[in-house]
């Protein structure tokens, strides 16, 4: 499989990248599950629930050698079709299958999906500014804790400015894992602008210390000169968050999948009064109002067309909001199934239940993007 996606990406290269099909999309879900089945299934087991990080390095150089994995890089495998590759920009097919991958990521782990996320986003930046940086590390910050407080932020960005002088000094928020460059996204009095540090050697990062998505949070402390101030366009600004929302929703939509196939195997195998619990009444409600939210919220993420980055924006934000949600209760009513051992970390229930209410409010809780969604819809 490797070979074969080694060859296709050449062929692409060859072809002027022409877009990808179905079948190429189909073939990149492919690779992705086998990745997960042969490499990163080893991350996971049951003295590491959270993940071995001590393979984690390992895992992630795996990831970019074959494609799945982005760098800004043009050498790199997933330069243009890895996760939030190059051709995203202008694809709505590259787009589909950068949410397809991370849905197939975060069915085996939820923690390794949002790091892939993470370094595409960081590499999409870079790569629209033709930096080129050859790492899989980034520290990335979307104006503190990854969102502007308030929606005019994004509209009106010099009302909330932030001085860019040199040393750069601020505290702020941002995802990665033991990061080797940051990206800042800032508003300043022209508008917005990306901060590009090569280098996060003079920068004080704190990580919470805690499991699965959770402890890939930091705080940061920057006193440090900035390698590159990169101002951005609305555009630009609308494309990155209606990315990073899209790739939530994707991540969501694995969780919820992996979910519902561990309570369909359990009601298999579970006896109660000397049958299995499928036949239960009360058991059958949960899965099939789970398959059919899961269906729901497929529908929501993949219906749309990247004509306008308003538009997808728009359609991102709608996602993140009903999708988390739909996925959030997918997740609680698959867990009801296992009853009082879901809780325990024996059948990995409990790790979906708590990666799912963390994406819930990373980049935005349900409260907020309802106000968001609301004043987009003002505006108009």
């Amino acid at each position: 499989m490797v070979l074969f996606v080694s060859v296709f990406l050449n062929i692409k290269r060859e072809e002027g990248m022409d877009g990808l099909t179905n079948s190429d999309i189909v073939q990149f879900e492919l690779l992705t599950g086998d990745f997960c089945k042969k490499s990163l299934s080893q991350f996971i087991d049951e003295h590491h629930p959270d993940g071995n990080f001590s393979i984690l390095p390992s895992i992630i150089d795996e990831a970019c050698s074959i494609g799945i994995i982005t760098k800004a890089h043009h050498n790199a495998s997933g330069y243009d079709y890895g996760i939030w590759g190059k051709q995203t920009l202008t694809s709505t097919d590259a787009i589909i299958n950068s949410l397809t991958m991370l849905s197939v990521l975060a069915s085996t782990c939820a923690s390794f999906a949002f790091l892939a996320h993470i370094q595409g986003l960081a590499a999409n930046i870079l790569i629209q500014r033709d930096i080129e940086n050859n790492t899989a590390y980034p520290f990335l910050s979307l104006y503190n804790e990854l969102l502007p407080p308030h929606y005019q932020t994004v509209v009106h960005p010099s009302s909330h400015a932030i001085k860019l002088d040199n040393p750069f000094i601020a505290q702020l928020h941002g995802y990665g894992y033991n990061p080797c460059y940051a990206i800042v996204c800032v508003p300043d009095t022209s508008g917005w602008s990306m901060l590009y540090f090569d280098s996060v050697q003079t920068i004080l990062l704190q990580s919470i210390k805690t499991h699965g998505l959770r402890g890939l949070y930091y705080k940061a402390r920057f006193n440090s000169d900035i390698t590159a101030t990169i101002p951005v366009s609305n555009h630009t600004i609308e494309l990155l968050f209606a990315f990073f929302w899209l790739g939530i929703a994707a991540i969501s939509i694995g969780i919820a999948q992996s979910a519902y196939l561990k309570a369909i195997n359990y009601a298999h195998q579970r006896y109660q009064r000397g049958s299995v619990i499928k036949n239960i009444e009360s058991v059958q409600m949960l899965l099939g109002a789970s398959k059919a939210k899961i269906e729901t919220a497929k529908n929501a993420l993949f219906s749309f067309t990247a004509s306008d980055s308003y538009l997808l924006l728009k359609h991102a934000a709608h996602s993140k909001l009903i999708v988390t949600t739909l996925c959030s209760q997918v997740v609680t009513d698959c867990l009801q199934v296992f009853g009082g051992y879901g809780y325990m970390e024996d059948f990995g229930i409990e790790k979906k239940f708590r990666d799912i209410n963390t994406l819930a409010t990373i980049g935005g809780s349900p409260f907020f993007m309802k106000q968001f969604i609301a004043q987009m819809e003002m505006e108009e």
